[in-house]
């Protein structure tokens, strides 16, 4: 397991958490708390990804990563 998935289940982890103890720490509700923990962090990360991915195209690299055109 690579650390960002490592990262990834511990964001899941504390959202559920955060969503089962705000509806009331409900009986026999975890699973769907995960559910909506795991969609939310998903949604996330690719907005990240997206974000990321627009910001820096190929043939504009950053000024300081020492690659000269």
């Amino acid at each position: 397991m690579t650390e960002h998935m490592v990262e990834q289940a511990d964001r899941v982890r504390e959202m559920a958490y955060a969503l089962w103890r705000e509806a009331g720490s409900p009986d026999g509700r975890d699973a769907h708390f995960w559910h909506l923990a795991e969609q939310s962090v998903g949604d996330d990360e690719k907005d990240y990804d997206k974000t990321l991915a627009d910001s820096f195209p190929a043939s504009d690299p950053p000024a300081n990563s020492g690659f000269t055109s």
